[in-house]
């Protein structure tokens, strides 16, 4: 069964601190925010490829276990041939 993270999430955290509203915490934070961070956050946004992110949201906990080990194992594949060549 998959589930979207907004479904795990909402449940658990309906109010932060205080008793405010999560979304209005972020909206003042958002209120709060200048141009200079805006600009910076709108800089990293433009390399964030969101087809990737909704892609792996779409997968079950198992099926980002399984991504993450398969990536494990490439870097342990990785760290090896780079121990190989500086050896010879």
């Amino acid at each position: 069964m998959r589930h979207s993270t907004e479904r795990i999430i909402a449940p658990r955290s309906r109010t932060c601190w205080g008793g405010a509203s999560r979304s209005d915490s972020f909206r003042a934070m958002d209120a709060s925010s200048t141009d200079d961070e805006d600009e910076v956050i709108h800089a990293y946004l433009a390399g964030v490829d969101r087809t990737l992110i909704q892609k792996n949201l779409t997968l079950s906990v198992q099926e980002r276990f399984e991504q993450l080990m398969e990536l494990q194992r490439f870097a342990a594949e990785l760290r090896r041939a780079g121990e190989r060549a500086e050896r010879t």
